[in-house]
């Protein structure tokens, strides 16, 4: 591994918050741009299913995270 990646793993190690906003954003973000541009729906319906659609993908992979350091 190289020095930036074990820096950057370091951070969101010392930073679970960072770490699990990062984690409700990103794929969030990207389900909700899907949805405005594939399925043409409009940002005031997509935006809350997208935000629903992260934190469950951030809650489920900090469950599995747990899970699998044990």
């Amino acid at each position: 591994m190289s020095r930036r990646s074990q820096h950057a793993d370091s951070r969101f190690r010392t930073h679970p918050v960072l770490w699990y906003f990062l984690a409700v954003t990103v794929p969030g973000l990207g389900y909700t741009v899907s949805q405005l541009v594939i399925a043409d729906r409009a940002l005031a319906s997509a935006a809350p299913v997208g935000l629903v659609f992260g934190l469950v993908f951030a809650a489920g992979t900090a469950l599995l995270k747990v899970a699998l350091d044990r």
